[in-house]
């Protein structure tokens, strides 16, 4: 499936889109779903997203989510990710050069990641690292 959004972020167009994507979470649950990101407009392709929805509906497992490089930094997926957290928990596993974007749009952490000691078992046993943002 293809989610569409438009160049500049938060535009009308972007709302619609997004509401789409919601659309199509909603009639579904513990399935996989995977969406390219992109700009209609263009044929810009932006990322990827990859959930689950939970079978009660009220949570999303956020598989992955990849904003390619040139596009970072322009608030497309924190927009994405505050849209589905309107009507869902998010829930995920952080790699660790993606903790602070987490920690900024809100996400609560299973471990404490102020703790050196924590990251550095992280770090040695290529784990990720657990979070929710309710």
């Amino acid at each position: 499936m293809l989610l569409a959004l438009d160049r500049i972020v938060g535009s009308p167009r972007q709302k619609e889109y997004m509401n789409l994507l919601l659309s199509n979470i909603a009639d579904k649950s513990g399935l996989n779903d995977s969406y390219m990101i992109i700009d209609r407009n263009t044929n810009d392709i932006y990322g990827i997203i990859e959930y689950t929805v939970s079978k009660s509906k009220k949570s999303v497992f956020i598989e992955h989510i990849c904003i390619f490089k040139e596009y970072r930094e322009k608030g497309i997926a924190r927009n994405i990710i505050e849209l589905l957290n309107k009507d869902y928990s998010i829930i995920g596993n952080s790699t660790l050069d993606a903790l602070g974007f987490w920690k900024n749009i809100g996400a609560e952490f299973d471990e404490d990641i102020e703790d050196e000691e924590n990251l550095i078992y992280y770090i040695e046993n290529h784990l990720c690292v657990p979070f929710t943002i309710y």
